[in-house]
């Protein structure tokens, strides 16, 4: 397990059963990022790690397309 630093957020990389899995801490503090890092990694061990949703291209837009029109309605874009 490796911690980095990058634009002052710490990360952290890993290697289990192969693959690498690198994330986010989410924080600056490193005591913190350690302690993060820790519970992950036994997490990722224990195989309780979340795997991404594939999605289509298709469900994607459909998503923005419900984003932008939310977003609108709340007045943040204007239509020119």
């Amino acid at each position: 397990m490796k911690l980095y630093q990058r634009n002052r957020i710490w990360y952290m990389t890993v290697n289990v059963d192969g693959r690498r899995v690198q994330e986010s801490t989410g924080t600056t503090d490193r005591r913190k990022a350690e302690r993060f890092s820790a519970l992950r990694f036994a997490e990722i061990e224990r195989g309780e790690q979340s795997r991404s949703k594939t999605i289509t291209l298709a469900q994607l837009g459909e998503q923005y397309m419900e984003y932008a029109r939310v977003k609108n309605a709340r007045g943040s874009v204007t239509n020119r």
